[in-house]
Formats: structure tokens, sequence, C-alpha cells
């Protein structure tokens, strides 16, 4: 009686686990999400200060995928964009003086206030993931340029 008891805990214990959803490590094309900065967020780049940072975070519930954080004046990414690889990290940060190169590679003057979109690329094996969001943020360039 005591064996049957046993094996029916046994069973009724791996029956409950299997119910319980395992997010150490998926596997499969997983959707990537952005979640800072958001939406239209405004930044002044203060040529006082050109080692601010500046922080992009985004996540997928699959590990060890590369991303390259991608900036571009257009809302659909297709025309001229600028990448910058971050390995597999899920936060970035860039300084002040980064985010001015990357208006400038823009065509961006200095002064100017601009709509820049922003989203990353799975580079990492390339069929791990995918993001399709993409948002805008408002810069405004320093009226001089940033000493080096």
């Amino acid at each position: 009686m005591d064996k049957m008891i046993m094996v029916a805990t046994c069973l009724l214990v791996t029956l409950v686990s299997c119910n319980i959803e395992n997010d150490f490590y998926e596997v499969g094309k997983q959707p990537v999400f952005l979640n800072y900065p958001v939406e239209d967020t405004t930044w002044v780049l203060n040529k006082q200060k050109p080692d601010s940072l500046y922080s992009f975070s985004w996540g997928s519930k699959r590990p060890y995928m590369e991303f390259n954080l991608v900036f571009s004046a257009d809302a659909d990414l297709s025309g001229q964009r600028v990448e910058v690889p971050t390995g597999i990290k899920r936060t970035f940060y860039l300084t002040t003086r980064e985010i001015d190169r990357i208006l400038s590679s823009l065509d961006f003057g200095l002064g100017e206030q601009c709509t820049v979109y922003w989203s990353v690329d799975v580079i990492n094996p390339p069929d791990a993931g995918w993001c399709d969001e993409r948002r805008s943020l408002k810069i405004t360039r320093p009226d001089t340029a940033l000493g080096e």
C-alpha cells in the first residue's frame, strides 16, 4: 500500500511539473521587443557633457542572440541607416559624442532638431528572432561641434 501511495505521489508530481512554463531557454524564432527609450522621447544633447550616457534597452525570451542597434531618418528604416554592433547585450549605452556622430552620419546639421527612428536587428544567429517595432526619438544637436 505504501508503494502505491509513493508511486501515485511521484506520478502526480511529474504531471504537475509538466505544466510549469520553462523560460530558461526558449528555442526557435522569438520576437524582440523594445523597452527604452519610449516612443517620442526628446533629448537635447549638451556639448558641455560629451560623455553623458543614453540608454537603449530591448528584450527577447531567447538568450545569446547578437544584435545591431539601428538608427535611421526614415520611419521604416529603409533609407540611410547607421548600425551599432551591441553583441549579446540587451541594454546598451551611447555617449553624447557617439549620438552626435550618428546624427552627423544621417546628415543632420549642427543645432538641428531631428526625428530619428531606432530599432534592433538580430544578426547572429540570423534566424533566431526579429523586431518589427520602431520608435522615434526627437534629438536636438548642439549648435557647435563636440570636441574630440
